[in-house]
């Protein structure tokens, strides 16, 4: 379950683990020259970045902990 608030975003410790293995091999490649590698600049970074804007608006409409929302507190 992911929770979130203003300022962080809770994730299962699994998903926290993929994403600093991800970080990690990111960066060895990139330490590695991967950007002057045939094929990376065919990467359509337009789709990334649609998706990373797609996750952030998803996380901007999420409840955030503690808001009525998520505990169910009538105003």
């Amino acid at each position: 379950m992911i929770t979130s608030t203003p300022n962080t975003v809770t994730i299962p410790k699994s998903t926290y683990l993929d994403l600093v293995e991800s970080d990690f091999t990111l960066t060895a490649l990139e330490h590695a020259g991967v950007d002057n590698w045939e094929g990376y600049g065919e990467v359509d970074w337009e789709a990334v970045d649609e998706r990373v804007a797609a996750v952030k608006a998803e996380l901007d409409a999420a409840p955030v902990a503690g808001s009525q929302e998520t505990t169910g507190a009538a105003s």
